[in-house]
C-alpha cells in the first residue's frame, strides 16, 4: 500500500471516529433534552392540576362566603328594616335562588312573608 493510501485510510479511520462520537453526543444531546421535556411537561401538568384544584376550592369557599353573608345581610333586614319588603325581596330571591340558600333563614323569612305580605315562592323548594 502507498504512503498516500495509508494516510487517506488513517484519515478515514480518524475520520469515522470523530463522526461516531459527534453522532453519539448527538444522541445523547437528544435523548437529555427528551428526557427534560417529558419531565417539564409531567411536572407542568401536575402543577396545573393542583393549580385547578385549588382553583375551586376557593371558588367554593368565595361562594360558602357570600351565601353566608347574604344570609346574614337577610337576617339583619328582617330584625332591623322589616317594613323595607322590595329590598328583603331581592336579597332573599339573590340567597334563595341565585346562591341556593339552605333551610336556615327559611324559617325566619316565611314568618316575615306572612306578617308583612312578602313572597312565600322565593324561597319555595329549598331545602
Amino acid at each position: 500500500m502507498s504512503k498516500k493510501a495509508s494516510l487517506e485510510t488513517r484519515v478515514d479511520k480518524k475520520l469515522n471516529k470523530w463522526a461516531a462520537r459527534i453522532t453519539a453526543a448527538g444522541v445523547i444531546i437528544g435523548a437529555a433534552t427528551g428526557i427534560c421535556s417529558f419531565v417539564t411537561n409531567q411536572f407542568s401538568s401536575v402543577i396545573s392540576g393542583q393549580i385547578d384544584n385549588l382553583r375551586q376550592e376557593l371558588q367554593a369557599a368565595d361562594n360558602k362566603q357570600e351565601q353566608q353573608i347574604t344570609r346574614l345581610e337577610l337576617l339583619n333586614m328582617i330584625y332591623n328594616q322589616p317594613e323595607n319588603t322590595a329590598a328583603i325581596e331581592k336579597i332573599a330571591k339573590h340567597y334563595f335562588q341565585e346562591l341556593n340558600g339552605n333551610w336556615y333563614a327559611t324559617g325566619v323569612y316565611s314568618e316575615w312573608c306572612a306578617k308583612y305580605g312578602g313572597d312565600t315562592n322565593i324561597a319555595a323548594g329549598v331545602k
